[in-house]
């Protein structure tokens, strides 16, 4: 934290920074903690991985005070990534490891239905879906009628989501064959494709 009030490190400790999305990049801030009686010079900072980098550091920090160090890790790309941070003090060096982690935000179609209840792609998975809450998904045949449609799309509740059946009139099964989906989120973005059913 900035304010010197966290729990204190010993070097060689690991540390686990959390969770961000993908194109949100994660910061964290340190402070280092001069209880000496002499100022502390700081001669450099590095970063064994080029995903994590330095956003400030200070380079003396007089007695009985504190400087902040803020570390950030790119978040272009989704993973866990690691890093070992070393700072050397001149007099001896303070060494952490450091760990976070980017999750994947973009949707996803697995355009393969196959409604047979073997437990593998009974129904349309849509990746990341749950992060966009008041999604929209419609389902259109190769006529362009719509046999499917549902708000806050959900791959866990079978009432939100596409197991080959129609929610229109009956609610009946449909033919194998090739259907067209319209994905809308909240934010404007659409997201356009084909599903292929097969039973």
């Amino acid at each position: 934290g900035d304010n010197n009030s966290g729990n204190p490190l010993n070097s060689g400790d690991a540390i686990d920074l959390g969770k961000t999305d993908k194109n949100k990049d994660l910061e964290k801030t340190f402070s280092i903690d001069n209880q000496g009686a002499a100022a502390l010079t700081i001669n450099t900072i590095t970063v064994s991985n080029p995903k994590f980098s330095i956003v400030s550091k200070p380079t003396t920090i007089a007695a009985g005070s504190f400087g902040t160090l803020v570390l950030r890790l790119d978040a272009t790309l989704p993973g866990v990534y690691q890093s070992q941070v070393v700072i050397d003090f001149g007099t001896g060096t303070f060494t952490l490891d450091v760990t976070g982690t980017v999750d994947e935000t973009d949707i996803l179609v697995y355009n393969g239905v196959t409604p047979n209840g073997d437990g593998a792609n009974d129904y349309l998975k849509i990746y990341n879906i749950e992060r966009y809450p008041g999604s929209s998904v419609t389902i259109v045949n190769r006529w362009g009628d719509e046999v499917f449609s549902v708000g806050d799309y959900s791959n866990t509740d079978p009432d939100k989501r596409f197991e080959g059946r129609s929610n229109k009139g009956s609610g009946h099964n449909l033919t194998d064959g090739t259907y067209f989906y319209v994905i809308g989120l909240s934010n404007g973005q659409k997201f356009t494709g084909f599903i292929h059913l097969q039973r």
